[in-house]
């Protein structure tokens, strides 16, 4: 169950968003840690999406995270400047680059 601020595999340091989906769990965009973590509203852990980083200059820094009404989880990763979007189990299916014109 969620309950500890720290680096571990459950853990969250530094939340900066969290959202609610419409099938009964959370997710929280873990700052700190560079991650996405989801949850059940009980608190117990779901798992953890790890993004990729953009390049090794650039630490993916999660600031904003959504789920959609399709159950998907979109992502805002401000470093990289791009929206990731992940399924719940939390595979990759499309990233937006902010900076491609």
């Amino acid at each position: 169950i969620m309950e500890r601020e720290g680096t571990g595999p459950s853990d969250i340091l530094f939340p900066s968003a969290v959202d609610v989906s419409a099938a009964g769990w959370f997710v929280v965009a873990d700052l700190g840690n560079s991650r996405l973590q989801r949850y059940d509203l009980e608190g117990n852990h779901l798992g953890t999406i790890v993004p990729g980083q953009v390049s090794s200059e650039l630490k993916v820094q999660i600031y904003d995270v959504r789920v959609g009404p399709d159950g998907n989880i979109y992502a805002v990763d401000s470093k990289g400047a791009r929206v990731l979007v992940f399924n719940p189990a939390g595979e990759l299916l499309r990233e937006m680059d902010g900076r491609k014109r």
